[in-house]
């Protein structure tokens, strides 16, 4: 089973459950397949390239996460829990 398969069954499991992380898991199959279908030659990614997205991903969830703590507080409790 690839990484990719994992988030996506985690993402599946995630939304039957309704958890609030479904939404993030689903954005970071959509990040994926994005990068997925803007190589020249469309391959599937291999675990290395995907692990450098998931990295790149949760930099940026932690950016916001900073940004929201400064400054919207209101919003800071539903960006916390995903």
């Amino acid at each position: 089973m690839t990484i990719l398969d994992r988030i996506r069954a985690d993402a599946l499991t995630a939304r039957k459950e309704r958890r609030p992380e479904a939404g993030l898991l689903t954005t970071l199959i959509g990040e994926i397949e994005t990068r997925t279908k803007a190589l020249k030659e469309p391959r599937p990614l291999t675990d290395e390239e995907v692990v450098g997205i998931v990295r790149k991903f949760l930099k940026n969830a932690e950016e916001t996460l900073a940004t929201v703590r400064g400054s919207r507080p209101e919003v800071l409790d539903q960006v916390s829990l995903e």
